[in-house]
């Protein structure tokens, strides 16, 4: 999720012209960072929840299979199923 704001802050902030010029900054393909940019089309409370558990904790595919869903009830739903081992394994036994 870090990399996907900070394309979206170099967009926004008119460092980067494109998102083929944050590609070859990064090198990367210009997909990747299309990619990357479409996990913040998730709704926000699914990445205030993935921003707190930390990039670390869950593999970046996980959300991105989840944008397909058609209501954000949905993507909330899928997220926190994906999420809950994560959130169980962090809890103090």
């Amino acid at each position: 999720m870090e990399q996907a704001f900070e394309f979206r802050r170099l967009l926004d902030e008119r460092v980067v012209s494109s998102q083929a010029e944050i590609a070859g900054r990064y090198g990367i393909s210009r997909a990747r960072v299309t990619q990357v940019l479409n996990l913040l089309r998730l709704p926000q409370e699914v990445l205030r929840l993935l921003a707190d558990i930390g990039d670390a904790r869950w593999s970046e595919r996980q959300p991105r299979d989840v944008l397909h869903l058609s209501s954000d009830d949905d993507q909330i739903a899928a997220v926190m199923a994906m999420i809950e081992p994560v959130l169980t394994a962090s809890q103090p036994v």
